[in-house]
């Protein structure tokens, strides 16, 4: 081999959800046994959990991350922008992003 191989990182679906006042009810039911979100104020609002590699905390902003193994990860907004764009399969677009404004 006289250079070096290239590689193209593989496609890679993740679930995501931003720690948002308005999420709060979504993380509770999604987030790994043991985390502990903490709300003071309006909008102080973060959430904790442990990992092999000690506890994790996430600011209102950022993001959580489910790989399709499971593995929970946090990203940093403009990381997240960059990286992953959502997934317009039809199983996830609402009502109204398949058949347009609801007229009823």
């Amino acid at each position: 081999m006289n250079e070096p191989l290239k590689f193209r990182k593989k496609p890679e679906v993740v679930e995501a959800v931003q720690v948002l006042p308005e999420n709060v009810e979504l993380l509770r039911n999604w987030m790994p046994q043991g985390a502990s979100i903490h709300i003071k104020g309006n909008e102080d609002l973060w959430i904790e959990w442990r990992t092999i590699l000690g506890p994790t905390r996430v600011p209102s902003g950022d993001w959580v991350l489910r790989s399709e193994s499971g593995f929970f990860e946090t990203m940093k907004p403009l990381p997240f922008e960059a990286r992953y764009e959502r997934d317009v399969s039809v199983a996830q677009l609402t009502h109204v992003e398949q058949f347009g404004e609801d007229n009823e």
